[in-house]
This record gives C-alpha cells, sequence and structure tokens, in this order.
C-alpha cells in the first residue's frame, strides 16, 4: 500500500505585510475575527507540514541562522531549506495553528467548548519567554511576532507555544506598518537590531496574550504611532490582569529589563517559590533593611489583614509573642511557616492555600521583588 503522504499547508510569508484589512468587530473587541472562520482552532488537521515560501536567498540565509541556535520545546524547528526553481521554501515542523489565531479563539464572542485560564495563558507566556532566552544567547530573533508563533496541542489538549524562525537582516527593513490589529514588531525606522526590540514586542504580545488588546491602540497605524514615538501606553486596557502581570508588561514595553529578568518576575513564582523568596530574604538579613513605611502595605497592623481562619494566622497563634508590629515580623512569620508548615494539615495544597491568606497584599512579591530584586533561586 502506498503511504499516504502529509498534507503540505502554505502560510503566509512571516516577514511580509499582511494583506487582510482589520474587521471592524476586531477594533472593537482588540482581537481579529479568526474564529469566526475556524470556531474551533484546536480542530484543525493534524499532521501537517507547514511551508514558508521565500526567496532563495532569504530563505537559504533564515536556514542557516536557524541553525545556529540548538533545538527547544518552544522553538519550531526548520525541517528542511528547499529550491524550487527561483523560489525558496521553509518546511517547519508540525504545528496546529498560529497564535493569532489562539488569541482569537480566547477571547472571541463566539461560544466554543474551550476554556483558557489565566494561569493557562500565563504558561504560555512564559514558554515564549523561554524560547527568547534560548535564541538570545546566540543573536536577536527580530520578527517576534503573532504571525510567527505557533502553537502544538497534544492529546489531553495541553497547548504548547513556539516561536517561529528567526528574521535575515533585509526582512527586518522591510517590515511596514501596514499590519493587521497583531501588529507587534517595532516599526523600521526604528527597529534596532538588539534584544530590547524582541522584548518589546514580547511584551505586546504578553499584552494581546493576558486581556486580549494591544497596548498601543487597536488601529494598525495608531501602534504604528504610538510603538515609534512610545506614547500613549494605555494602561486602563491592563486593569484586568494581575497587578504583577501589568508590571511586567510594563517593564518589557518600557526597555527597563532583559530576558532573564523577564523569566525570574514574580507573575510566574508558584506559591511555594513565593514564601521560598521570603525564607531566603529572613535568611540573608535583607528583611532588616526592610522600609518601615506603608510601602509594601504591611504596616503596623499586618496581622488583622490576615485571613481570620487562614493557615497563617494559626501559625501565628502558635507563638504571638514572637512577632511584634514592624513588617520584618511578618516576613519572618512567612518564613517559619515555609521552614516549619504544619505536618497535621488537612487542606489540598498548604502554600496555596496560605497565599490566599495574603489577599490583602497585593503586591507584596513586586514590593520585595522591586526593592531586593530576583533572587539565583528565581530563574532555575
Amino acid at each position: 500500500k502506498r503511504k499516504k503522504k502529509k498534507k503540505i499547508k502554505e502560510v503566509e510569508t512571516v516577514n511580509e505585510v499582511s494583506e487582510r484589512d482589520d474587521n471592524a468587530d476586531a477594533r472593537n473587541l482588540g482581537v481579529a475575527e479568526d474564529a469566526k472562520k475556524h470556531p474551533d482552532v484546536l480542530g484543525e488537521t493534524f499532521g501537517e507540514v507547514s511551508r514558508i515560501k521565500l526567496s532563495i536567498d532569504i530563505a537559504k540565509e533564515i536556514f542557516a541562522a536557524q541553525q545556529e541556535i540548538p533545538e527547544h520545546d518552544n522553538i519550531v524547528r526548520i525541517l528542511s531549506c528547499q529550491i524550487n526553481g527561483n523560489e525558496g521554501s521553509l518546511m517547519l515542523e508540525t504545528t496546529d495553528g498560529r497564535l493569532e489565531s489562539l488569541i482569537s479563539l480566547v477571547f472571541s464572542s463566539q461560544p466554543n467548548t474551550h476554556e483558557y485560564s489565566f494561569d493557562m495563558r500565563l504558561r504560555w507566556c512564559h514558554q515564549l519567554l523561554l524560547a527568547i532566552r534560548k535564541v538570545h544567547l546566540y543573536r536577536v530573533h527580530g520578527n517576534i511576532d503573532t504571525m510567527n508563533i505557533f502553537y502544538t496541542s497534544s492529546l489531553d489538549r495541553l497547548l504548547t507555544v513556539k516561536l517561529g524562525p528567526v528574521a535575515d537582516r533585509k526582512c527586518l527593513s522591510r517590515i511596514s506598518q501596514s499590519r493587521n490589529v497583531f501588529y507587534t514588531s517595532l516599526p523600521s525606522s526604528t527597529l534596532a537590531l538588539d534584544t530590547g526590540a524582541d522584548i518589546f514586542a514580547a511584551g505586546c504580545i504578553l499584552s494581546l496574550l493576558l486581556c486580549g488588546h494591544h497596548i498601543y491602540g487597536l488601529e494598525s497605524i495608531d501602534q504604528y504611532r504610538n510603538m515609534e514615538h512610545r506614547i500613549l501606553f494605555n494602561k486602563s486596557i491592563l486593569k484586568g490582569v494581575s497587578v504583577e502581570a501589568c508590571d511586567l508588561i510594563e517593564r518589557m514595553v518600557e526597555g527597563s529589563v532583559d530576558i532573564d529578568t523577564c523569566l525570574s518576575h514574580p507573575v510566574f513564582w508558584k506559591a511555594r517559590k513565593r514564601f521560598a523568596y521570603i525564607s531566603e530574604l529572613v535568611r540573608t538579613g535583607k528583611h532588616l533593611c526592610l522600609p518601615s513605611d506603608e510601602k509594601l502595605g504591611l504596616g503596623s497592623n499586618w496581622r488583622n489583614k490576615l485571613q481570620p481562619e487562614g493557615v497563617l494566622i494559626h501559625h501565628l497563634r502558635s507563638s504571638p509573642s514572637s512577632y511584634e508590629c514592624h513588617p520584618s515580623d511578618f516576613l519572618r512569620l512567612c518564613r517559619n511557616f515555609y521552614q516549619h508548615p504544619p505536618r497535621d494539615y488537612q487542606g489540598c495544597d498548604l502554600f496555596d492555600d496560605a497565599i490566599l491568606d495574603l489577599q490583602k497584599f497585593p503586591s507584596l512579591f513586586l514590593d520585595l521583588f522591586t526593592i531586593f530584586g530576583p533572587d539565583s533561586m528565581c530563574y532555575s
């Protein structure tokens, strides 16, 4: 029997201008309406191979540049560079769609059977940043855009985000403002071949993933002008996300962080890691340098802000005389709780429940991170 050939799916050139027009609903929603055409993006045919058509010179240059970067779980592999007449093609590994379609599905007003929680989308953001860090060990990426970021889906519908091919220098000079609402690369007039441009573009994508809006406007022409002059950063659209996520996006588009700092940001910390961070501050004595003002939202009445029947207040009651009213005492309480957790706890997850006790301190870990910086353990 003949083996069935894999279906070839031609995709738009990742480095060239999209010819699609913005759609009125997309301007209102902040996302494209591709989900109307593909109500179930995850239902696309599995086992397809994506082919990107380019000129021969550009295809060869991108293929050679991509070979310098070792394989990574969150970077799309280029299987081969094929030449057919006067045209070149890059054959990519199997993917299930582009990030643009996934964002459309997540924020579409159309009913669908999939739910994508904030934590799940935050995981996609983390995967994207991991891919960028890998690329930055070798070169600048230069084409971080929702049309050049892909995703794959496992049988249990667990999605993995994968960064597409790097851009070559010739393509970079041709990037224009005529992209759709998802335009995220810096305009060519201000585009610099440095890692900061990659981080800036990734910050815009994090905004799209977490709240469905581009932070520099909904119209392509507005995005071009605003990004070029770095003006009108619309913080109001980030109100629906956490304080920590908003802070990370701001830092990325303002150009004040490198990729390692992005990955060590507290927005990605799990509950246990948050208490481990505080424990390390206390172990090194840094907690004694904590300002006594209201900067952390603690103050002298931090005891009254803990959940009345929470696990932390129970730990406090076991030795109330050990803690005074200074914010540093609060950090000692968290450290002792981490070092000596109750052995007979009956809940689901001790540290997850302890984090819930700190709901009245929404910016606690972000403020500590801002004051003391990332700890070495945060890079693991």
